[in-house]
């Protein structure tokens, strides 16, 4: 995955999949996620996760990465 950004607009919220399934986490606008590759690794591993995540987690731009902050809203990057 893409983490790189100039500012936080370049910064979304998408779909990055963890153990769990679904896992909200920021990356570049334009870069690929694949939540179910990773929960096939996970099962294929026989590993589980700690379920739960941030509600409403955001997106800054934090030295030229993007990063997930914790909710409410997001801090200038979008969600997808």
């Amino acid at each position: 995955m893409n983490y790189s950004c100039a500012t936080a607009a370049d910064c979304v919220v998408k779909n990055v999949g963890n153990c769990c399934g679904y896992y909200p986490g920021c990356v570049n606008s334009s870069s690929p996620t694949f939540p179910d590759q990773v929960r096939a690794q996970c099962a294929a591993q026989k590993m589980h996760g700690v379920c739960g995540f941030p509600a409403n987690p955001g997106c800054q731009c934090v030295a030229h990465k993007c990063v997930t902050t914790a909710g409410p809203g997001n801090g200038g990057g979008a969600v997808e």
